[in-house]
């Protein structure tokens, strides 16, 4: 059912739901950059203002992986 929803009214009903979550001086940002857990730290390095975050599976039309993975790929 989802995939006969047009894909950009999926991606604007998903920013609108982020964006009523977002502290306000957040509500209207000019950039926005998503980070798998491999590059989470970014954030710590761009702006030490206010941050906002949230688990992929907690986002409303995001994609779930299907992949297994490992923290530890040598282990």
């Amino acid at each position: 059912m989802e995939d006969q929803i047009p894909l950009y009214t999926r991606a604007k009903d998903t920013a609108d739901a982020l964006r009523k979550e977002l502290p306000e001086e957040l509500r209207q940002p000019k950039v926005a950059i998503i980070c798998g857990s491999g590059l989470g730290g970014l954030q710590y390095t761009i702006n030490e203002g206010v941050r906002f975050e949230k688990s992929y599976s907690e986002i409303q039309n995001w994609a779930r992986s299907t992949g297994k993975f490992s923290r530890h790929p040598s282990r």
